[in-house]
């Protein structure tokens, strides 16, 4: 059975209105596919960090190298329980072993989830997952079926 890890949004950048999981042309992958990007979150200004545009108007330092990206992810779904909507990921079993190994060694930090260019959410990192899969909730449901509908369309397994 593969369990699901949850993430709890932090602070305002887990408000996601509509449209924050559109992916602008510019910072679209090879043929229009969106990017997507789960990245380790520095505090402050350190060697090797990036500095991204958060959905409230802030920045967020990030690891310049990210822990996985959409080539990684096998499957991407939304689904719709109650009030709120939620995006799974799949991720490809070398990259979900990296995610699990990551996640438990830094418990109570925290990671970014980068669409287009811009940290959609932060998230503070509880138990590691056990399984392949990622649950970001919640999410806006029409926004977030359009990454998911690229991501297969793009990265996903044939």
């Amino acid at each position: 059975m593969v369990r699901i890890w949850k993430i709890a949004s932090l602070g305002a950048v887990a408000a996601l209105a509509g449209g924050l999981f559109a992916t602008p042309a510019a910072a679209a992958g090879a043929a229009g596919c969106p990017t997507l990007e789960i990245t380790a979150v520095a505090f402050g200004q350190q060697s090797g960090m990036r500095e991204l545009p958060t959905a409230d108007g802030g920045a967020v330092w990030v690891s310049g190298v990210p822990l996985a990206s959409a080539r990684d992810v096998s499957r991407a779904n939304v689904s719709n329980t109650g009030a709120a909507a939620s995006l799974g990921l799949v991720f490809r079993a070398n990259t979900a072993t990296q995610i699990r190994t990551y996640m438990a060694s830094h418990a109570g930090g925290l990671m970014t989830f980068v669409v287009g260019g811009r940290a959609i959410k932060v998230a503070k990192i509880g138990a590691p997952i056990t399984g392949d899969t990622i649950v970001i909730a919640p999410v806006e449901p029409v926004s977030a079926a359009r990454l998911a509908a690229g991501l297969n369309r793009c990265y996903g397994a044939k």
